[in-house]
């Protein structure tokens, strides 16, 4: 799992106007005893695809090879029902993270500080219903003014403590390490330290999302094989020879650990944090953060 960023521009239909109409019509659905509608979200997919690089915004499997991606709400709609049109709780992830793992699992570290949500205004209140509507969720397009300002929805979102990590909030890459098996031939997630956070955070990823699965394990195995093989290239070699070996290398060990490509996570944290090699290109001219 990397960090993610969401696009400049939202997917047409989830800010301004058309968001508030949205959350109007997810109140309605609430006060009926129905359930949100999977078409709107569905609308979001190809913007959210985009994002996470094509990949699985969990595993970060490619979704055209391992199973089709879902538009994903990282807070279950079945507890923040709020929050179901929410572009701000969408994620792109494979199905077998969401459907098979996830489903509506979201543990917080105390349930007392669970995010509630806004109270629901009477049927005959359309003042009340639309100013609900406009504030319940944040714009997309408008940060500060345009909904729930997102700072106030990050801070309900932080506050109550969940153990599954928000890549669009969080750092991944923060909280999880690496553990390669040559026995076993595969590489594991783990906590990348002792801190609290971390632990939770890898509780959520094997129980909730499947990440140490034994298909994904494997999968991860064959990214690691060819970059170690690439990493004893740099570090085995002499100072003085097979320059342009190394640099070839080092042009695919930064292709590897790029975002668009699967496992990106585990090259970086192997690189930087297991092997501290600088792969950088002479024109950047600065050394390889250790992370």
């Amino acid at each position: 799992m990397i960090k993610l960023t969401r696009t400049a521009e939202p997917p047409a239909g989830f800010a301004g106007e058309q968001r508030i109409e949205k959350n109007l019509a997810l109140i309605r659905l609430r006060q009926d005893g129905k359930k949100p509608s999977n078409k709107v979200w569905k609308q979001a997919k190809t913007h959210l695809k985009a994002e996470s690089h094509g990949k699985c915004a969990y595993c970060e499997s490619d979704t055209s090879t391992v199973a089709y991606g879902d538009v994903e709400h990282f807070r279950p709609q079945s507890v923040y029902w709020w929050l179901a049109y929410c572009y701000d709780n969408f994620s792109y992830s494979c199905q077998l993270c969401n459907q098979m793992y996830k489903i509506a699992t979201f543990r917080v570290a105390r349930e007392a500080r669970r995010w509630r949500g806004p109270a629901m205004p009477a049927p005959t209140e359309e003042i009340a219903a639309q100013e609900h509507a406009r504030l319940m969720t944040p714009d997309p397009r408008d940060r500060a003014t345009g909904g729930m300002p997102f700072d106030e929805f990050l801070r309900s979102a932080i506050k109550e403590k969940p153990f599954l990590v928000d890549p669009y909030v969080e750092d991944p890459e923060e909280l999880y390490g690496w553990e390669a098996d040559p026995v076993l031939k595969e590489v594991r997630v783990t906590a990348r330290t002792n801190r609290i956070r971390a632990i939770r955070a890898i509780r959520a990823a094997e129980d909730d999302l499947g990440l140490n699965r034994e298909e994904l394990r494997r999968r991860r195995w064959q990214n690691y094989e060819v970059l170690k093989t690439l990493a004893d290239v740099i570090k085995t070699l002499p100072p003085d020879h097979a320059t342009e070996a190394k640099e070839v290398a080092a042009a695919a060990i930064r292709a590897m650990m790029a975002p668009e490509r699967e496992y990106a996570a585990m090259a970086r944290y192997f690189v930087r944090v297991e092997w501290r090699l600088d792969v950088t290109t002479a024109e950047e001219q600065v050394e390889t953060p250790v992370r």
